[in-house]
């Protein structure tokens, strides 16, 4: 039975397909087609460490969350982000905007 991903997934992805005794059908994207995948991977990402929830006894959001930090860095890497311009960003940012420490919930502004 042939199942329809249509997604960008990890590099070994298609090795461990043939181990199961499949075949995959894969195709290498261009640049700009790579880029826009990335994105919807990184909220690909995003959702499974939302619906993964925190278990203090488990190891599922922590993994998911590697899972987010691999997309992430690949983010970096082919957008040729620098971590130390990303980190002041994220400091003038929190300078600016403050962090989430005090756990603040907006319900309205009137």
């Amino acid at each position: 039975m042939k199942q329809r991903y249509g997604k960008l997934v990890r590099d070994n992805i298609p090795n461990i397909i043939r181990a199961n005794g499949e075949t995959p059908n894969v195709r290498i994207m261009n640049t700009d087609e790579y880029r826009r995948e990335l994105l919807y991977k990184l909220i690909e990402e995003a959702e499974e460490v939302r619906q993964a929830g925190y278990d203090p006894d488990g190891i599922e959001f922590v993994t998911e969350l590697a899972d987010l930090a691999e997309v992430l860095d690949a983010v970096f890497v082919e957008f040729e982000i620098k971590q130390d311009l990303l980190e002041k960003l994220r400091e003038d940012r929190k300078s600016e905007r403050g962090g989430f420490a005090e756990r603040i919930f907006l319900e309205s502004v009137q």
